[in-house]
């Protein structure tokens, strides 16, 4: 459990700013099953605006046989500026981590990944659009000597993009 409370000097234009900020995180871990969440709320407040965030991340991995492990990941945010401007942020993996015990100089991991953005005003050009993007990858780790490795990393990414406005001329559809 954490607690912060601080005041952030605003500069020419902008004024200070009082951040309030509070965190909780637990964890389990046994040969075989680890867990992991952490929860976070922060709120800044000034002059021109109050802006409230939380976000939670929670992980965990599952061996299901000595050398393969099941690796999972989720991560949630929300972001608020006032009643109308709002902000989300998600991500989710899950995916497979090979280790072999009898040969450990080579490692794999393949992942499916999804993250999903829908941007504040301030941080988005008019209109505001949101975005999904799906990746699969697939990553090779091979040790050449104890402290020498070779990295590897194949993905594919299929994104998508909601149209704020959908009267919009902007081009809708997938990116490669």
């Amino acid at each position: 459990v954490a607690f912060e409370r601080s005041r952030l000097d605003g500069t020419t234009g902008n004024p200070d700013t009082l951040r309030q900020a509070a965190s909780a995180s637990a964890s389990y871990a046994h040969p075989w099953f680890r867990i992991f969440s952490k929860y976070e709320i922060r709120n800044d407040e000034n002059a021109l605006d109050d802006r409230e965030q939380w976000l939670t991340t929670n992980a965990v991995e599952v061996k299901m046989f000595r050398d393969l492990t099941f690796v999972g990941r989720f991560t949630y945010g929300e972001s608020v500026n006032g009643p109308l401007d709002e902000s989300i942020f998600s991500e989710q993996s899950a995916g497979f981590a090979y280790r072999p015990v009898a040969i450990d100089w080579i490692h794999a991991l393949v992942r499916w990944t999804e993250v999903r953005n829908l941007p504040t005003l301030n941080q988005a050009a008019a209109p505001r659009d949101e975005r999904t993007d799906t990746v699969l990858s697939l990553q090779t780790t091979v040790d050449l000597h104890r402290r020498i490795s070779m990295t590897e990393k194949y993905a594919i990414r299929d994104q998508v993009i909601d149209v704020a406005n959908p009267e919009s001329p902007e081009i809708v559809g997938r990116a490669p």
